[in-house]
């Protein structure tokens, strides 16, 4: 798990930077590769990478500091939702650069994705930089199909959460697994 290190510093980098802005549904983007398909605002930004031979990270940006993440794992190597959130968790807090960050324990949280109620888990965490405390809010989801175990991440500063939602929704409404 430790070749996830660089890609959640990335991350942590993310969310102390720039300002949000709405996300643009309007004319979304489509990605659909690797049996898998959804939509994501135009503003947001892709990218996709190969960590190691079976595990396959898609992560999509908003301008901003929100990011929606795709972990593709072969069945064998992957763990329950419960584990990989914690695991996810401990290894971002420990890997921010700056700052301190609390969290608080994982709650169970449903969400429809493509229709079907999906049960996950949710995070609240605060980061804290030079007595400054921005609360933050990560759910994880987990499908299974054909062999493969998807991690869907979502994860925004709650200030920001009326312009991220809508971006949120329209992935994970539209996410399919073919």
């Amino acid at each position: 798990m430790k070749i996830f290190a660089v890609m959640i510093s990335f991350v942590f980098l993310i969310l102390l930077s720039a300002c949000e802005k709405p996300a643009d549904i309007k004319s979304p983007n489509q990605y659909a590769k690797h049996g898998i398909s959804f939509n994501y605002p135009s503003n947001w930004d892709l990218m996709e990478e190969d960590l190691i031979e079976d595990v396959t990270n898609v992560s999509v940006e908003s301008p901003g500091s929100a990011i929606f993440m795709l972990q593709i794992f072969d069945e064998e190597h992957a763990i329950s939702l419960g584990e990989f959130a914690q695991w996810y968790s401990k290894e971002a807090n420990e890997l921010i650069p700056i700052g301190k960050v609390t969290s608080d324990p994982l709650v169970t949280v449903s969400k429809k994705i493509h229709s079907v109620e999906t049960s996950g888990k949710k995070e609240l965490f605060t980061i804290t930089l030079l007595g400054q405390k921005v609360p933050h809010q990560r759910e994880f989801y987990i499908l299974e199909q054909s062999g493969k175990v998807l991690y869907l991440i979502s994860q925004m500063a709650l200030e920001d959460q009326k312009v991220v939602d809508p971006g949120f929704d329209l992935i994970f409404k539209s996410f399919s697994v073919n």
